[in-house]
């Protein structure tokens, strides 16, 4: 099984026995995230969902579902679903996404976030300690791949390896879905920017907002490409499409959603425009789903 797994059919003995040193960034999201972000709060959570999700009541139907959307573009099935930058599974609905899997194959640079991935998959799991941007794996490998929340994390100028790498080992009759971000290259985030402040505050009265919490420490590495760095750099190489994983950022939800009714109603219309402009949303939300075919 270890064996279908490693190797590179398409490079060379020494290219794929070369040992690649990690570059400072990726020391510093390794360390961040063995040291922080996967600090368990609670009894499922860790620190990385305190920090950079809204966990209010109010939004807790909007995000299940956008998180369930990964799954629908997936194939349903298969012998080898690869989780790039794994983290430890922390949302329930992540488990969704390997249900008729026989094994989820979990790659990240911590070790903490192996460690609570195989508590959480048992012998479900293959757990390898490794890097998006040099994939220890066969090409055309895998029947379906997931990376949520990672390439933007990996350094500026190697994230076109990172998808390159992915869809090497994906094989060709399988899908991937990455989740990346546009971060403030989000057409649609800039739009509250643009109204007026007696406006903006009025709504974050209605939503009783309060300022986002601010954390002590090292910051997390985060560099979003823009959608024609996307279109430029992938597009011409491989099947893609970019869709919408959510459309909203973080802040946003924060600031202007309120935390009762009419909040959860407005995030029921966001969602019904999401699924009917997929392809809108997901060039000027803040969260695309890159789908990529092979």
């Amino acid at each position: 099984m270890i064996a279908a797994l490693h190797g590179r059919q398409s490079r060379s003995m020494e290219q794929a026995n070369s040992v690649v040193k990690p570059s400072s960034v990726k020391k510093e999201v390794q360390q961040f995230y063995d040291t922080i972000g996967w600090l368990k709060k609670g009894q499922t959570l860790f620190e990385d969902a305190y920090r950079f999700e809204d966990l209010r009541a109010v939004t807790g139907d909007y995000i299940r579902k956008c998180h369930l959307r990964v799954k629908r573009y997936l194939k349903q099935s298969g012998r080898y679903l690869l989780d790039v930058g794994s983290g430890p599974i922390q949302f329930s609905e992540y488990l969704e996404y390997s249900r008729g899997y026989e094994f989820r194959v979990c790659l990240d640079l911590s070790m903490a976030a192996l460690v609570e991935a195989r508590k959480r998959l048992q012998d479900k799991g293959l757990y390898i300690l490794g890097d998006a941007t040099n994939l220890p794996f066969r090409d055309n490998t895998f029947e379906g791949i997931v990376s949520l929340h990672t390439l933007y994390h990996v350094p500026a100028d190697e994230q076109k390896t990172a998808f390159l790498e992915i869809h090497r080992v994906l094989e060709p009759t399988g899908s991937a879905v990455i989740v990346y971000s546009w971060g403030n290259h989000s057409g649609l985030m800039l739009i509250p920017v643009l109204i007026p402040h007696k406006i903006r505050a009025l709504f974050k009265k209605i939503a009783k907002s309060t300022s986002l919490a601010t954390h002590q420490g090292p910051r997390l590495y985060f560099h979003p490409h823009t959608y024609h760095w996307i279109r430029r750099n992938l597009m011409k190489g491989m099947d893609l499409e970019i869709l919408v994983w959510r459309s909203v950022s973080v802040p946003f939800l924060q600031q202007y959603i309120a935390d009762n009714h009419l909040g959860r109603r407005v995030l029921e219309l966001v969602y019904r425009v999401e699924e009917k402009w997929p392809r809108w949303a997901g060039r000027w939300g803040q969260y695309p789903l890159i789908l990529i075919h092979k």
